[in-house]
């Protein structure tokens, strides 16, 4: 009688192949989905600390600007001089030289608008139109700040 030669089946084989290539596949996959959301989370926490940093920024350096708005407004309602528009500007630009990196673009548009007035403007003119316009900037720094977001007072309650 010949050796007889044992050869397991093909079929055995295979399945055992595509169970391990499947196993290989799912592990691959819930970890890179894993990966994933923790990368989501690490990007979510650090811009949550960036946008905290940056609110702590401006509520530092807003207060200055308006007040300087405020009293400018105040005093273009009683009559400003050109000295007083002059001056304005000045503190306006040099508050803007080193505050400017915090403000957003829009405000930031605003402001550059604002300043141009101030700076073409002379003692004539329409008040309204700048009293306006330095309520825009106003209420754009408010906004930055949180100030009419209705969110950022339910949190706190």
């Amino acid at each position: 009688m010949a050796p007889s030669r044992y050869r397991p089946p093909v079929g055995v084989a295979l399945i055992a192949l595509v169970g391990v290539v499947v196993s290989v596949l799912g592990a691959f996959w819930t970890t890179s989905r894993q990966l994933k959301h923790e990368q989501a989370k690490v990007r979510e926490q650090y811009q949550h600390q960036y946008l905290g940093k940056l609110y702590d920024r401006r509520l530092a350096t807003y207060p200055a600007l308006y007040q300087t708005l405020s009293g400018l407004a105040k005093c273009l309602r009683v009559g400003a001089s050109a000295e007083d528009l002059a001056a304005a500007e000045r503190e306006i630009r040099c508050w803007d030289n080193e505050h400017a990196i915090f403000v957003s673009d829009s405000t930031a548009s605003l402001l550059i608008k604002l300043r141009s007035e101030l700076r073409d403007r002379s003692t004539e003119g329409d008040e309204a139109e700048l009293l306006d316009m330095i309520g825009g900037v106003e209420k754009a720094l408010k906004r930055e700040l949180g100030v009419f977001s209705r969110e950022a007072w339910r949190e706190d309650q």
